[in-house]
């Protein structure tokens, strides 16, 4: 079982507007990324939303996903990560995995998504993609990790729990840039469009 939990509460400081509100190619950012993990093999999308939760929801709007609210978002990642794992349900299967999604990120194509799956159900551990040598997003970890992600606090995440686990990283070489163009500011946006 592979759940997509897709990062998207933040108030986008440094962008001065909610990012995930913004238009690419006549869509949401937002929209972009949950319909890239649709045409994936994820078994499960949720979205976790805080700032402007109700507008961003809007977004979603007849894609089968889960919405969760992190009420705690203004104090960093870590909460939105743990919001999503504590809404997670018990799997069936031995092996659950999740793949932390940046909601920022609408680039990222569902063959790699796929790629990162195929490695996960090989090996399991830490499956992170790469691209030109460089670590990008979405990262995906077993379920052995989780206790570790309910620990942090603040901003820290995912690069925390991969620099305490090298020998559990998978590291997967993509032919997609988009796995490392996140859009934090608006030359990043200018850049996209």
């Amino acid at each position: 079982m592979i759940t997509a939990i897709v990062l998207a509460a933040g108030i986008s400081r440094r962008m001065g507007t909610p990012k995930q509100l913004l238009m690419y190619k006549g869509r949401p950012l937002l929209r972009h990324v949950v319909e890239n993990l649709l045409q994936s093999r994820v078994d499960e999308i949720m979205v976790v939303l805080g700032y402007q939760a109700t507008e961003v929801a809007e977004v979603l709007n007849g894609l089968p996903v889960r919405i969760m609210i992190n009420q705690d978002y203004t104090c960093g990642q870590s909460t939105s990560v743990k919001s999503g794992l504590t809404a997670l349900h018990p799997a069936d299967s031995d092996r659950l995995g999740v793949l932390f999604v940046l909601g920022d990120q609408p680039l990222v194509k569902p063959e790699t998504i796929n790629l990162l799956i195929d490695h996960y159900r090989q090996h399991g551990g830490i499956i992170a993609p790469y691209y030109q040598g460089v670590r990008g997003n979405p990262v995906l970890f077993d379920q052995k990790f989780f206790s570790e992600f309910q620990a942090l606090t603040g901003d820290a995440g995912a690069r925390e729990i991969i620099s305490r686990h090298p020998e559990d990283l998978w590291k997967v070489e993509v032919p997609d840039k988009g796995v490392l163009q996140d859009i934090d500011t608006l030359e990043d946006y200018r850049k996209l469009t």
